[in-house]
């Protein structure tokens, strides 16, 4: 809008715009965060190299951490099918591509809007189940898609920003179910492979976003769909299954990776209490060792480890 404003109505001009304004903008904004936002104290927990097989077969042996892969690989992929479309829907089925730039505000302005309502609910219902909710509603807001048609720009764009109020909650609940995977694999080994989990779960997002983008054309492409050209009444109840029913199949698939999930709000309550006084035991051990006289503040011995908490086994099958 503040671009076409400002005369740049071309595609090429835009996108021009866009780069620029994130080159100048990104340094910016990335300094304010390292400056604004506290790091929370370092925990110092023992490291060690994993082998590619070691690797993989503690990836495959946590059952927590592959029901999130399989719930972000849904939910990303149909969020981002959905986004391939949406200007080819508005320039080919609704006939107003000039009101892109209009759906697009509104439903960043109502999913950033949303997300302490998102909070408020995870904080009520724990964030596995708000996760869950967050994507079925996704899910039933996409079905009314499949029925527009000529004209319906008003009913599409209310649609997408009702549908995408949950997006970012979905991202930001998943992200943070990610690092309680992590401090559950932290108590139970007593290791710190944060590297490791993360390195998987941004494969796991950037796989996601190649499917969602590979679904949303080669789809289209294979249904006999043609960018600005007329379409048949076939092909376009075709292209509107797979822009609103497709994404909520994928989403209400997501969510099934997500019942009765192993790490519930109260044991994860136990995993940090049990990392806190594992932390505390090892602060605690360094300073004695400091003022033992002849100590080199080395670790022939460990420090006793606290109680590891409840049902930390089966989400460390691969053990030590």
């Amino acid at each position: 809008m503040i671009l076409g404003a400002q005369g740049l109505t071309a595609s090429a001009d835009q996108l021009r715009a866009v780069a620029v304004a994130v080159v100048l903008g990104t340094p910016i904004l990335v300094a304010a965060a390292v400056i604004a936002v506290p790091e929370r104290p370092t925990e110092s927990w023992r490291t060690s190299a994993l082998r590619p097989a070691e690797a993989l077969r503690l990836i495959a042996g946590n059952p927590a951490l592959l029901r999130m892969v399989g719930a972000v690989l849904l939910f990303v992929s149909g969020v981002v099918l959905q986004g391939t479309l949406h200007r080819l829907i508005l320039a080919d089925v609704v006939g107003d591509e000039s009101r892109f730039p209009m759906m697009l505000l509104i439903e960043n302005l109502a999913t950033l809007a949303a997300v302490p309502a998102w909070v408020l609910v995870s904080d009520r219902i724990g964030k596995h189940r708000a996760l869950a909710a967050a994507a079925l509603w996704l899910a039933f807001w996409s079905l009314p898609l499949t029925q527009i048609g000529p004209g319906d720009a008003v009913w599409l764009i209310a649609c997408v920003a009702i549908r995408g109020s949950s997006f970012v909650a979905i991202v930001l609940l998943a992200n943070s179910i990610a690092a309680d995977v992590v401090d559950f694999d932290t108590a139970a080994s007593g290791r710190q492979r944060t590297g490791l989990f993360f390195a998987v779960w941004g494969m796991v997002t950037k796989g996601a976003l190649a499917a969602g983008v590979a679904l949303g054309t080669s789809l289209p492409a294979a249904i006999g769909y043609v960018p600005n050209t007329e379409l048949s009444p076939d092909v376009q109840k075709a292209l509107m299954r797979i822009y609103g029913l497709l994404p909520a199949l994928l989403m209400g698939g997501g969510a099934i990776f997500l019942w009765n999930f192993p790490i519930t709000r109260e044991r994860h309550a136990e995993v940090r209490a049990a990392i806190d006084a594992r932390s505390a035991q090892r602060g605690r051990g360094a300073k004695a060792r400091t003022r033992r006289p002849g100590s080199s503040g080395g670790g022939d011995g460990e420090d006793p480890e606290p109680p590891r908490p409840r049902g930390s086994a089966a989400l460390d099958r691969r053990g030590r």
